[in-house]
């Protein structure tokens, strides 16, 4: 039987890795195979659109009833196997597994004696919840699997209060974007990214706006403000403030008359640049300066932090936020993220927002 190596992107461009679509074998991540990829062991010699006969063993699918429940802390060394050996996986939550099994909704799929997938949920916000890390077991079947845990991830998340649930695809994982599209998400936006050189800001915004570092004591406004700014979907919840109160380079607060009306929160990466996770302004104090206020109020303390380039995220629909940025001299760096969304609720339609979309769902 013949087998093709087939290069749908640039080498550039390619994941290091095949994947199957019947007879077929793809050396790159093909972007026209309608079938799942799987990453594994590059082709030597594939730099370039080119033909070859390579061999494919098609690995036989485990039998046996399939079971999916909620994790418990003894089924914490098994998804970490899976994670780090099966060709089907996801993690966007760095080493923090433990915490995440712990803390989070997290489902596992058991076949027999032996774990054949899992999905970890983060709930951002009260009402969203993201994936933050799915597996699935070479020997299984990925499509039945997969399926049976996004179903009973649904399920879960609605018996919570969840509203929608979303996947940033950080790591352009063809295969899982497949799955979710036949579980019933959508692509409904993209993440694209701007980065700054730290110059003079264009100007200095709302100046009856009082501007001050952020205590513990302002989270709760601050997580108030922020789900009416960002809404169901990009809204962060108090849990997730408190978790990286400490660990932020830049927390300030904007208020009129002793209210809050907007914040800004950034992290400093290595010594010379720092990352604005959040930009949210009240909706009853939008087009008033304040966002510029908080910018350039960020941009001195920057400065005084030694920090030489800034970058932030925001939604592709997003014009009213990107034309600020533009205007403070952020530039588009080219990287785009897809999100795909299942809404669990029906005429839970996304919500239009005025300030920039987090960088990612919190990790």
């Amino acid at each position: 039987m013949a087998f093709r190596a087939c290069f749908a992107r640039p080498p550039s461009a390619m994941a290091t890795g095949l994947h199957a679509t019947g007879g077929w074998v793809c050396a790159g991540e093909c972007l026209e195979c309608p079938l799942a990829a799987v990453r594994g062991r590059a082709v030597p010699g594939t730099e370039g659109p080119m033909m070859r006969r390579i061999p494919f063993l098609r690995q036989e699918e485990r039998q046996g009833e399939v079971r999916v429940e909620l994790a418990r802390p003894g089924d914490l060394p098994a998804i970490r196997r899976l994670l780090h050996s099966s060709r089907f996986s996801y993690s966007g939550l760095g080493g923090a597994i433990r915490e995440a099994v712990r803390d989070d909704l997290t489902l596992v799929a058991w076949q027999g004696d032996a774990l054949a997938g899992f999905a970890i949920v983060h709930t951002q916000g009260p009402q969203a919840a993201w994936l933050h890390a799915f597996g699935l077991a070479e020997d299984v079947s990925p499509t039945a699997i997969g399926l049976r845990l996004l179903e009973a991830l649904v399920e879960e998340a609605a018996g919570h209060g969840i509203v929608c649930l979303a996947y940033m695809d950080e790591h352009a994982l063809s295969w899982l974007r497949r799955l979710l599209e036949a579980g019933g998400f959508v692509r409904e936006t993209s993440v694209v990214a701007y980065e700054t050189s730290l110059l003079r800001p264009p100007a200095f915004g709302n100046h009856e706006a009082l501007v001050r570092a952020a205590t513990q004591a302002d989270i709760p406004a601050v997580a108030a403000c922020d789900q009416r700014a960002f809404g169901a979907l990009w809204g962060y919840g108090e849990r997730v403030f408190w978790s990286i109160f400490s660990g932020v380079a830049c927390f300030l607060i904007a208020e009129v008359e002793g209210t809050l009306a907007g914040y800004l929160l950034a992290t400093r990466h290595g010594e010379a640049h720092a990352h604005i996770v959040r930009l949210a302004v009240e909706p009853a104090w939008q087009g008033r300066q304040v966002a510029v206020r908080l910018l350039a109020e960020s941009f001195a303390r920057f400065r005084e932090m030694g920090v030489r380039t800034v970058s932030l995220n925001t939604q592709q629909e997003n014009l009213r936020s990107q034309r600020l940025y533009r205007w403070f001299g952020f530039r588009p760096t080219g990287d785009c993220i897809g999100v795909w969304v299942r809404r669990l609720r029906p005429g839970c339609m996304p919500q239009e927002v005025a300030s920039p979309a987090a960088s990612a769902p919190s990790k």
